[in-house]
């Protein structure tokens, strides 16, 4: 059992209600098949870390250093995905991220 499998996940901060922001980056994560990597619930996988509950500001800072290549992962599928992301995109997509509930397993 990994340590991550045994922590509680807690939320950092409660991003502000909002259905536009919140629907546009569901919109996103589906089209850039986010689940893939990170699991149907965001709560991590295998191969990607969990982002559901996390801080909104934190998500949007680590996109956009995946875009600038300042963050970078072994295979390079984030800097490419990230790369795609226009700031608006990257916005909502932190936003939707940050307001889904960091169950734990």
């Amino acid at each position: 059992m990994c340590i991550r499998d045994r922590q509680t996940p807690l939320r950092t901060d409660t991003p502000a209600a909002d259905e536009r922001l919140s629907a546009e980056g569901q919109a996103s994560a589906a089209a850039r098949g986010c689940s893939a990597c990170h699991g149907s619930d965001f709560m991590g996988g295998a191969t990607g870390p969990r982002l559901a509950g996390q801080g909104q500001a934190y998500l949007l800072s680590q996109l956009l250093a995946f875009k600038h290549g300042t963050r970078t992962d072994p295979s390079g599928a984030m800097n490419a995905t990230a790369g795609l992301l226009s700031p608006a995109e990257a916005q909502a997509l932190a936003h939707y991220l940050a307001g889904l509930a960091a169950a734990s397993r």
